[in-house]
């Protein structure tokens, strides 16, 4: 089963993923934030990360079916994944502040799949999912997602 690795952020700080020596950043924040990232099955461990904050932080990990189920409507805000269960729909997000936005579909295994829709700003995007499926969330802001 694929993981969920999640991060938070107390205050303002950085968070990268290190691996083989090399660090890659995950996210960067001037104020609190949260990372929700998806681990897929081929994930090499241990994962190692290098985190920097002003507050304090923590960090766990979720097995990947115990993610929150999107029945109609799922609202949060920065990084998020989600399940919906269903067949096809129309996706409509409305983000509600700066920054880019995207909805990925990510296969069983967390793999990256295509992109479903994606915005930047103060905006709303539409797409289009073919059945069940786990949605990846990448915003800076708060957001709003329904399906119908």
């Amino acid at each position: 089963m694929p993981s969920v690795l999640i991060v938070r952020l107390h205050g303002s700080g950085q968070v990268d993923h290190v691996q083989q020596g090399k660090a890659v950043r995950l996210g960067s924040e001037p104020q609190p934030f949260r990372l929700v990232l998806p681990l897929p099955l081929e994930t090499e461990w241990p994962v190692q990360l290098r985190i920097t904050c002003t507050g304090t932080w923590s960090t766990w990990l979720q097995a990947g079916d115990s993610v929150p189920p999107l029945e109609q409507a799922i609202a949060s805000r920065g990084s998020f994944i989600c399940r919906y269960i269903g067949g096809a729909a129309r996706i409509q997000m409305k983000h509600r502040e700066g920054g880019a936005y995207t909805v990925t579909e990510l296969t069983p295994e967390f793999q990256r799949g295509p992109r479903v829709l994606s915005g930047k700003g103060i905006s709303s995007a539409e797409g289009e999912l073919a059945g069940s499926a786990f949605l990846l969330v990448e915003a800076q802001g708060e957001w709003h997602i329904r399906v119908g």
